[in-house]
């Protein structure tokens, strides 16, 4: 039996955890997935799996990425804003000046 979350519960769960761990706890939720089945087809262990779901804020991104793939799911990096304004050029200078 597959558990619908209200979209407060999973707001409140993106705010105290971060976006990464709600999206990846939903989406799992959602497949009907135990983090066990989820460890396994991402070739991952159980306790990386619950890590991410709780936000920890180091975790190895290659297997982030590999939990991601096996929901479904993917990363996207895009510029981000300051204040309402697009950081994009800023981006791009401190990338040409570390290359």
């Amino acid at each position: 039996m597959k558990l619908r979350r209200s979209r407060a519960s999973v707001t409140r769960r993106a705010e105290e955890r971060g976006w990464l761990a709600a999206a990846v706890f939903g989406a799992r939720e959602e497949l009907g997935l135990r983090q066990e089945e989820l460890a396994e087809l991402a070739g991952c262990s159980v306790g990386f799996v619950r890590q991410l779901e709780e936000g920890k804020r180091t975790v190895q991104l290659a297997k982030a990425e590999a939990v991601l793939d096996a929901l479904g799911l993917h990363l996207q990096i895009t510029p981000g804003t300051r204040d309402g304004v697009v950081v994009e050029e800023e981006m791009l200078r401190r990338f040409a000046q570390e290359s």
